[in-house]
């Protein structure tokens, strides 16, 4: 993993880009944070090539347009989740 600022990427964004595709690359500006994620990553290893993901998208909207949902405010996540 490497953390680079938004000024030294701009700079030097080809090899930042290159190396995204074998290593994670951070991306920092202005003290927020940002992960720079090649898009083959992001589809083939993450979600949508995983037929179980797929699946559960469908069943979830399924259920939304069936009404089968429970709405919660933050603080109510917040409280659920023991945050």
């Amino acid at each position: 993993m490497i953390a680079v600022s938004m000024t030294e990427f701009r700079k030097h964004y080809k090899e930042y880009l290159e190396r995204s595709e074998t290593e994670r690359v951070i991306l920092t500006n202005k003290g927020k944070t940002y992960e720079l994620l090649p898009k083959k990553r992001i589809t083939d290893e993450m979600y949508f090539s995983n037929p179980g993901v797929i699946r559960a998208l469908r069943e979830s909207e399924e259920d939304v347009k069936a009404g089968r949902v429970t709405r919660y405010t933050v603080e109510e996540l917040r409280q659920r989740m023991g945050l």
